[in-house]
């Protein structure tokens, strides 16, 4: 997909490859550029992507959502993150220092 948008091949889609790739996309809203970016792979995907964000929700409601879901994931994992970096460094010895 990526090549098929990086027209002079240097492994970087600048501001006019992304402008000529979707310069046919009538429409600016974020369901026909998706729509627009999985037809350019070779893997189906299906007829029609899912609606970003869903018919009758606001874009604040939908980005506040997301905000939220990433808070509460990076919450989740940076504790475990820590500990696996403290063990992969240490040589597998906890340190006391570990829980604080």
């Amino acid at each position: 997909m990526m090549s098929r948008v990086d027209a002079d091949g240097d492994g970087n889609v600048d501001f006019d490859e992304f402008r000529a790739c979707f310069a046919n996309v009538p429409l600016a809203s974020l369901e026909v550029i998706a729509k627009q970016w999985t037809s350019l792979g070779s893997i189906e995907v299906g007829d029609i992507a899912p609606p970003i964000p869903p018919k009758g929700m606001p874009v604040w409601i939908f980005l506040l959502a997301g905000g939220c879901a990433g808070v509460a994931a990076r919450t989740a994992t940076a504790p475990l993150e820590k500990i696996k970096i403290v063990a992969q460094t240490g040589g597998g010895k906890a340190s006391p220092s570990l829980y604080t």
